[in-house]
Parts: structure tokens; C-alpha cells; sequence
């Protein structure tokens, strides 16, 4: 991680993967707290469409992954970009909307533009309670939600607990690194049983 609060750090040689650097910090050698925001920004891009950083098979001025999904995301229009197994099974398009125009907001140009880390936290915890929302008011594949399509499982050796419901899994999680604290959930779809 970079530096924290209002902290920073000038470089004589720069470091990091390209496609991840923040372009100010490659310009200025200047590295700053919003610099990792960049980075993180152009991850939550990523997580949104399944798509890599760089991308070569297409119109040259859509190469990085932030030129690409900056029309459709400023247009609102999530779905364009959506990774394609998301679209498979349903999916709250206005959480995942906010979290692209949020990976927008984190790599822009100017950093000082960018939010800050914990602003990124609140607004992705924001997004969570979205998705919260969003499940409860799905319906099961019965007439009407049964208690038993929810069961709740504890993984002792990774301190993760789980979810299901209808066989979409949520996987909470709390991650300490140094100063920066962070807990999520995860959506996966859970693979069925092989019969006997």
C-alpha cells in the first residue's frame, strides 16, 4: 500500500505494474494516498466487466479499461460491460452501476478528485446493503420463501461465514492490513452436488 492520510512520497524510479500506475505518479514520481485509490479503481472496473486491464483485440483508443467503460458508464448503461456471468442469474444492475461509476470516480486524472479510500469503503458498504436489500426481496423458486432456503455455515479456518439462498452464495469476509480495515461479500454461485 502507499502512504496514508496526507502523507506522501516522492520516488526516483517507478514502481508497480503499468496498467495499474497512476498516471500522476508516473509523471511526477510523486506518490500519494490517492495514487492506491487509481489502482483500485481500475481492480473494481475489472470485477465489474471480467475484462483485463489492457485490452488488444479492438479499437486502439479503448485499450485500458477505463476508456472502455467510461461511455457506457457515464450513459448509465451498466449492462454493456456487465461480465456476462452476471447476467446469467439475477443481479442488482444498480449496485453494480454504482460500483463501475465508482471505479470511474477513483481513477480519474486529477487526484485530488479521487475519493478517498474510506469514502471508497462507505459507498462500497453502501452497495452491500443494496445487495442485502436485493435479496430480500427476491422471491424463491417455491411459492413462497421458505426459512429452510436460507442456511448459514461458519469456515472455521478462514473466519468466513456463508449464505445461500435459491443456490447464490454470499461469502462474507474481514481483511487488516496495517491502518486499513475492510469487510465484504462476495457473490458466487454455488455449484450443485453430484448425485449419488
Amino acid at each position: 500500500m502507499g502512504p496514508t492520510e496526507d502523507q506522501s512520497h516522492v520516488s526516483s524510479q517507478i514502481k508497480g505494474t503499468p496498467v495499474y500506475l497512476d498516471p500522476a505518479y508516473c509523471m511526477s514520481f510523486h506518490l500519494s494516498p490517492f495514487s492506491d485509490v487509481y489502482s483500485f479503481g481500475v481492480i473494481l472496473l475489472q470485477l465489474v466487466s471480467a475484462r483485463p486491464a489492457v485490452y488488444t483485440n479492438g479499437n486502439p483508443s479503448n485499450y485500458h479499461i477505463i476508456e472502455w467503460a467510461r461511455p457506457c458508464l457515464e450513459r448509465g448503461n451498466i449492462e454493456e460491460i456487465l461480465d456476462v456471468n452476471l447476467l446469467s442469474e439475477p443481479c442488482n444492475m444498480e449496485m453494480m452501476l454504482k460500483m463501475g461509476q465508482l471505479g470511474l470516480r477513483c481513477a480519474v486524472k486529477v487526484p485530488k478528485q479521487r475519493p478517498t479510500m474510506n469514502q471508497v469503503l462507505l459507498e462500497l458498504e453502501e452497495a452491500l446493503h443494496s445487495v442485502d436489500n436485493f435479496i430480500s426481496r427476491q422471491p424463491s423458486s417455491g411459492a413462497s420463501y421458505q426459512s429452510t432456503d436460507l442456511y448459514r455455515s461458519m469456515d472455521n479456518d478462514h473466519s468466513q461465514s456463508f449464505v445461500s439462498i435459491d443456490g447464490v452464495g454470499f461469502q462474507r469476509f474481514h481483511v487488516d492490513m496495517d491502518s486499513f480495515s475492510m469487510q465484504s461479500t462476495s457473490l458466487r454461485r454455488l455449484e450443485e452436488n453430484s448425485r449419488h
